[in-house]
């Protein structure tokens, strides 16, 4: 509880360094004394809160550990469709005795097909129907001709006699449409 005249504006930090004031709404709530409410806990809410109290006066700082202790396996199953949870064991220790979590993400087998079986059969959902399109605009209205005959007059080169090639005279050639 902070207390002081005037009374302080209270600041928390959480572990993940977001800043929490009396006015931020949600799941982690600063209460009107000062306390900080954080409901339905979560393993990633785990880590040292600080708390900084200030006023004219001056500042005052002081941490708050939190250690949310998994359940084992069967928890895990609740969390098994949330990507942003993270199932942690904490089997590790640092130096000065701060738990270190193993950070792992679940992977739901049956999210996974779905999510592929649905990428597979849009693109070639769009590649079918690229392919009738095309098929129909080359079946389009009126008759094709297969054959075109194009006739050109070739250019005059540099070293050639100017006789030559006007005596050659327009040159065709015939291309067949598949």
């Amino acid at each position: 509880m902070a207390e002081g005249a005037p009374r302080p504006s209270v600041v928390w930090i959480t572990p993940h360094r977001r800043h929490i004031t009396a006015k931020s709404s949600g799941r982690v709530e600063v209460q009107a004394d000062g306390t900080l409410e954080i409901k339905a806990t979560e393993l990633h809410d785990s880590g040292v809160y600080l708390c900084i109290a200030s006023n004219p006066a001056g500042n005052a700082s002081l941490s708050a550990s939190l250690a949310v202790k998994s359940l084992g396996i069967g928890d895990r199953f609740h969390y098994s469709n949330r990507s942003s949870n993270y199932l942690s064991d904490s089997n590790n220790t640092w130096g000065n005795g701060t738990v270190l979590y193993n950070m792992t993400v679940p992977i739901d087998i049956k999210t996974i097909i779905i999510s592929t079986a649905m990428g597979c059969l849009s693109f070639l959902g769009v590649v079918v129907f690229c392919f009738l399109l095309l098929f129909a605009w080359s079946r389009g209205k009126g008759r094709h001709k297969n054959n075109f005959d194009i006739e050109y007059v070739p250019r005059k080169s540099n070293g050639a006699s100017s006789d030559v090639a006007e005596t050659s005279g327009p040159r065709r050639v015939n291309m067949k449409m598949i």
